[in-house]
This record gives C-alpha cells, sequence and structure tokens, in this order.
C-alpha cells in the first residue's frame, strides 16, 4: 500500500475529516483487494 496517501492525512494542519477518512479506507480496501494493478484514484 502506497503510505504516502496516510502522509498527506496525517501532516495535514487540520484534522482529517470522516468524509476524508472513509475515502482513503476506501482506497485501501481496493488497493488490497486488487492485484491487479494500483487503483487510479490513488496517485
Amino acid at each position: 500500500m502506497d503510505m504516502r496517501i496516510f502522509n498527506k492525512l496525517f501532516t495535514k494542519p487540520s484534522r482529517p475529516s470522516l468524509s476524508e477518512v472513509s475515502y482513503l479506507e476506501a482506497l485501501a480496501t481496493n488497493a488490497r483487494h486488487s492485484r491487479t494493478g494500483r487503483p487510479t484514484a490513488a496517485r
């Protein structure tokens, strides 16, 4: 998994909103379950 997504999330000055957290969790789930390449949303 690309940890840069989480680094961007936790280095922001403001606390992440619930929608951002759920969005990143969805990206992480897609990245875990799809073994045929990286998800296009996580770039």
